[in-house]
């Protein structure tokens, strides 16, 4: 992993190693002031000394601001190089996002994808920006203040060195304590995002049914689940501190007593003492921060494995093992398909059927036979788990994914609105297609489809304020766009009214004028024009005929349809009469 995040450095690499090689240059600056202490102490014993002393002085303000002018421009180019990183990372992961398969977002929740693209990002980045170089810095001023020690008194030193294992084991089980707590505070904060985005997504239903104080009470689960968690990391790094500043406290008693007994057999000098005290703060100082460093530094490495995760997921692969093939024509080949999402429960089980250039088929069925899926697995956003499904004489998986997806246009029920204009989304904010959407609008506007709305109407998220006819009306004017040569059409007229229906279906019927189409509808008024139709039942082709055919043979596809159709015969029995009655006023009236 530290090799892939290195690799996501590296195009700042050279800056990022100026900032480190300043390390040791700017902790030089710090290790260096307790000699100063020492030696104005011992000076100071004698009058005579005042302008030794004074020019001690002088070096020791130059110390001080050249290496707080170092830490600066080190801060500053880190910060730099920081927000570049994480600009590209945050970018590259959104890329990867956008380019894994269909499927892999059917197993996760978006929260979760939101936690990763923001806060874990965001954790990397407080790292880069500061933490990590000052853990690094606080590493080099503990061995430059201990390398001090040593060459001011070597026994107290070693003194002050027999606390450090105990130290090193103290930090290395908060370490695990720290790790585990994170994963688990960080895991809660995606369920609560998910939650949360559900729950926005949901109020109209919450609201309409009068659930919202379950979903109160559900969220304040989260919340207190999230504050344990949390509260038992707070717990443990006031532990840590509490353990640091003891140690420091019985550290400099030790140091008085030995120090003084030293001072006392002339073996110290009294500014080596005072020296060496400023040392023991001085070591002090990085080892407290280390605790908090280190937290941060845990959580930032918990959340550079989970963004690590998410890329080393295969993204949807552009092509398959087999060679690049482009297909000649448009006929559909389903050959013994079978498929289930990964449950093992098969949804479809041996399909096959083929679907001729420029035919039209319908695909009818009770919910959960299979339908849906079929479409999914046209447009490859699964694979099947069994058999073949071809294109023009062409394995699916041997068509470019660009490719494939650029012959087919599909309509589905749920239609997704970007926040933008209307005519932004009915051209899905391509120039190329704007002066089309604009015509295709004027139509829409002509017919009174949408009342009050102009081209450039703004689109809530996800078109909240639009209609279920009126996001249908966008969803066929994208497809009218394009020039896809086959055409899949997901139940996408069962909820629009009759005159926005009327004003779709007579765009479809030139739409579908040669291309290969598959239908899938619950009125029989959408599918009584195709050429054939398939019934499926339980993942399996049970009928398969016209329409005439089908109604006739009075089986699963009657079944179905049947109060349907009796409303259409009823329909077809009344218009005559009605058209004769109204014949007959109007000659009463002459």
């Amino acid at each position: 992993m530290l090799g892939w995040f290195y690799r996501e450095s590296r195009a700042h690499g050279k800056l990022l190693l100026f900032c480190f090689l300043l390390v040791p240059v700017v902790q030089y600056f710090r290790v260096v002031q307790p000699w100063f202490f020492e030696e104005a102490v011992d000076l100071a014993v004698s009058p005579d000394n005042l302008e030794e002393i004074l020019w001690l002085g002088q070096l020791f303000l130059f110390v001080m601001i050249a290496g707080q002018s170092l830490q600066y421009v080190q801060s500053f180019y880190l910060a730099k190089a920081a927000v570049h990183i994480l600009a590209s990372l945050r970018q590259r992961l959104y890329d990867h996002l956008v380019r894994l398969p269909y499927s892999h977002f059917q197993k996760v929740k978006s929260g979760q994808m939101v936690v990763r693209l923001m806060n874990d990002v965001d954790a990397v980045g407080g790292v880069l920006s500061g933490s990590l170089i000052r853990l690094l810095s606080d590493g080099f001023a503990v061995i430059g203040i201990v390398g001090m020690m040593f060459y001011i008194n070597f026994r107290l030193a070693v003194l002050v060195l027999l606390t450090l294992p105990f130290l090193m084991w103290l930090t290395a089980w908060l370490g695990k304590k720290v790790r585990r707590g994170y994963l688990k505070t960080k895991s809660i904060i995606s369920e609560i995002a998910t939650y949360f985005t559900e729950s926005l997504a949901g109020l109209e239903t919450i609201k309409a049914f009068r659930k919202e104080n379950d979903v109160l009470e559900d969220f304040r689960n989260l919340s207190r689940d999230y504050t344990e968690a949390y509260h038992k990391l707070n717990l443990l790094e006031p532990s840590y501190y509490a353990m640091v500043e003891f140690l420091s406290s019985f550290l400099l008693a030790m140091i008085l007593f030995d120090g003084g007994m030293q001072l006392n057999r002339s073996q110290l000098s009294f500014g080596e003492l005072v020296a060496f005290i400023s040392c023991v703060h001085r070591l002090m100082a990085p080892v407290r921060h280390l605790s908090g460093f280190f937290s941060e530094v845990l959580n930032a490495w918990t959340s550079m494995r989970r963004i690590y995760e998410v890329l080393q997921i295969q993204p949807e692969e552009e092509l398959a093992a087999l060679p690049a093939r482009t297909p000649k024509g448009t006929d559909l080949v389903f050959d013994r398909v079978s498929f289930d999402y990964g449950d093992g429960v098969e949804v479809l089980k041996q399909v096959s059927f083929v679907i001729r250039d420029g035919e039209k088929l319908a695909l009818v069925g009770r919910t959960g036979s299979g339908k849906s899926t079929i479409i999914k697995l046209l447009n490859r956003f699964y694979r099947p788990t069994d058999g073949v499904i071809r294109m023009g004489g062409v394995n699916l998986d041997q068509i470019p994914r660009d490719e494939l997806r650029s012959r087919i246009g599909f309509v589905l029920q749920d239609v997704y609105l970007f926040q933008g204009d209307l005519e932004g989304n009915l051209s899905l904010f391509s120039a190329r297609r704007h002066e089309a959407s604009l015509h295709y609008l004027d139509d829409v506007f002509a017919q009174d489809l949408m009342e009050g709305k102009e081209h450039d109407s703004p689109i809530e998220p996800s078109g909240q304020n639009l209609s279920t006819g009126e996001r249908q009306l966008v969803a066929f004017g994208r497809v009218f766009q394009k020039s896809a040569e086959v055409f899949l059409l997901d139940e996408a007229t069962s909820n629009i009214d009759m005159q926005t229906e009327d004003f779709i279906q007579k765009r479809l019927e030139t739409f579908m004028e040669g291309r290969t189409a598959l239908i899938i509808a619950h009125r029989l008024a959408t599918i009584r024009n195709v050429d054939r139709i398939l019934v499926l039942k339980s993942g399996r082709i049970v009928e398969n005929g016209s329409y005439a055919e089908l109604i006739e043979k009075r089986g699963e596809f009657y079944e179905y349809f049947r109060h349907q159709y009796k409303e259409l015969q009823d329909e077809a029995a009344y218009l005559p009469s009605f058209s004769q009655q109204e014949g007959l006023s109007r000659s009463s009236a002459t």
